[in-house]
């Protein structure tokens, strides 16, 4: 699926805050967290949120993209796609273009992607797009402390549109 991707309205924010995925990736609705969901709802001034809208103008998937502290040119990437779009190999396609949209955007050297660890889909979607693992971690979130996966890339390394 091909998605034109816009800056984020508080409608996009609505309809996304509203959506609900099967176990157990509901580790990933918004209202999980109530920190998580604050800060997506009103975002700071300098982060780059994207709503990536479908041929029907529906938001089918999101990318937010925020400056590293004390890394110039290095962005944290995060990513939805609507829950019925997810596991229909549809995530590398979805990734590189908004890679490509963030670039068009921003002035990136870098981006990096932290991923649950129990998201083996996810991790193999990044690492298909040529993000590589620089550090496992725990993480609190959702009320409790999970183990993460951070992995990085060059802005314009990877194999864009990659086959998942």
């Amino acid at each position: 699926m091909d998605f034109r991707f816009q800056v984020m309205t508080d409608l996009d924010r609505a309809d996304i805050r509203h959506w609900h995925y099967a176990a157990p990736y509901d580790f990933y609705d918004l209202d999980a967290d109530p920190e998580d969901l604050a800060e997506f709802m009103s975002p700071p001034p300098d982060e780059l949120q994207l709503a990536a809208l479908d041929d029907a103008g529906r938001v089918g998937g999101f990318m937010v993209f925020s400056a590293v502290p004390g890394r110039a040119g290095t962005f944290a990437v995060g990513l939805g796609l609507r829950p019925d779009l997810t596991g229909q190999k549809g995530g590398g396609a979805f990734l590189a273009d908004g890679l490509a949209e963030a670039r068009e955007r921003i002035l990136v050297d870098r981006f990096v992607v932290r991923v649950a660890e129990f998201n083996k889909r996810a991790l193999r979607v990044y690492e298909r797009a040529g993000f590589k693992i620089v550090r496992r971690y725990m993480q609190p979130t959702n009320g409790s402390r999970y183990r993460f996966i951070e992995l990085e890339r060059a802005a314009e390394s990877g194999p864009e549109r990659s086959i998942e």
